[in-house]
């Protein structure tokens, strides 16, 4: 087992990697399955949704397209998944599609938040990604990682984030939106 520990920021994130090896008898081949393991604190906890939009620069209404890709930075997966913009609700989109990118991927397990599946809608609350301070990688990430992402049904929110108690488990999206907006 491989692990990493870093620490920025005041966040720690501790990553670890595990390859688990199905070895076959006789003239049977193996076989492999990668799994990473992911554990994390967050830097801050969210309370409410109001907090969670004067953080963000945009909040919108998305819907995965289905491509995405994954890479690996200091040895954490990162997924950059391709979503469409439905509505805007708090800032400005340049375009109708935005790349975002969360912690981990399909093969993560651990304390990873999951990540955005084709086929449903969600509203995220967004800021611009960073690798390097002040240079644009035209990517979002979620605000307050997994705080900032909620599934939509209809007008009705569900929170995804089991790490943010204070924040209401469903909310209405036009309330929302109401409030945000300037």
């Amino acid at each position: 087992m491989v692990s990493a520990r870093f620490i920025s920021g005041g966040s720690a994130i501790a990553v670890g990697g595990l390859l688990v090896a199905l070895a076959g008898c006789g003239s049977h081949t193996a076989h492999a399955t990668a799994t990473e393991v992911i554990e994390a604190s967050r830097a801050h906890y969210y309370s409410s949704v109001t907090e969670l939009g004067r953080d963000s620069t945009l909040v919108a209404m998305i819907r995965p397209t289905g491509q995405t890709t994954v890479e690996q930075i200091g040895g954490i997966p990162f997924t950059i998944s391709t979503v469409a913009v439905q509505r805007t609700i708090k800032g400005r989109s340049s375009s109708t599609t935005l790349r975002l990118r969360e912690t981990g991927s399909n093969t993560t397990v651990g304390d990873v938040d999951p990540l955005v599946s084709k086929g449903r809608t969600y509203v995220a609350f967004m800021q611009p990604f960073e690798l390097t301070p002040g240079k644009a990688t035209g990517q979002r990430v979620l605000t307050g990682a997994g705080a900032g992402l909620f599934s939509l049904t209809g007008s009705t929110m569900t929170k995804l984030d089991p790490e943010s108690p204070q924040i209401p488990s469903t909310l209405s999206a036009d309330m929302v939106a109401s409030g945000l907006r300037p």
